[in-house]
């Protein structure tokens, strides 16, 4: 029986960062849902100034 080289960790590298994109992308889309949420929650309350005042100069 011979033993087989080891095989560089690339597989497991990049399962990894598929791994970590993936969770990045489920972060964002989770705070547009939570910002979505919290606008149409002060909508559906019945308030008429839900959306926030960008007052940053020059936008």
């Amino acid at each position: 029986m011979t033993a087989e080289p080891a095989k560089p960790p690339l597989r497991a590298l990049v399962g990894l960062v598929f791994t970590v994109a993936l969770l990045a992308v489920v972060w964002l889309v989770m705070r547009e849902l939570q910002k979505s949420a919290r606008l149409q929650d002060c909508m559906d309350s019945g308030r008429t100034n839900c959306m926030p005042i960008d007052s940053r100069p020059g936008r």
